[in-house]
C-alpha cells in the first residue's frame, strides 16, 4: 500500500450510457401507457362503443366480421349487466 487510496479491483465493469435499445424500450413503454390512458375514456364504457365496433364489421370478410360482431354484442350485454348492477349507486 502506498497510501493513495483504497485498492480498486481491476475487473470492475465501467458504467455505459444506455443504448438505443433502452431508448426504444422506454418509447414503447410511453406509448403503452398513453394507450391505457386513452382507453380509460368514458366513451369506452357507454353504449356508443359497441355500436361503433359493430359498424366496423360491415364490408369485412366473414372471418373478420364475425368476431367483431360477436365482441360488439358481448360488450353490449356486459354494459347492460353493469347498468343493472350499478343502478341506484350514483
Amino acid at each position: 500500500m502506498n497510501g493513495t487510496g483504497p485498492p480498486v479491483a481491476h475487473n470492475e465493469a465501467q458504467w455505459e450510457a444506455p443504448g438505443w435499445r433502452r431508448g426504444l424500450q422506454l418509447a414503447l413503454a410511453a406509448l403503452w401507457l398513453l394507450d391505457a390512458v386513452l382507453q380509460y375514456q368514458t366513451f369506452m364504457f357507454s353504449q356508443g362503443f359497441p355500436r361503433m365496433l359493430a359498424a366496423t364489421a360491415a364490408g369485412n370478410l366473414a372471418g373478420v366480421a364475425g368476431p367483431v360482431t360477436w365482441a360488439a354484442q358481448r360488450r353490449h350485454v356486459l354494459l347492460a349487466d353493469l347498468d343493472v348492477v350499478t343502478a341506484g349507486r350514483a
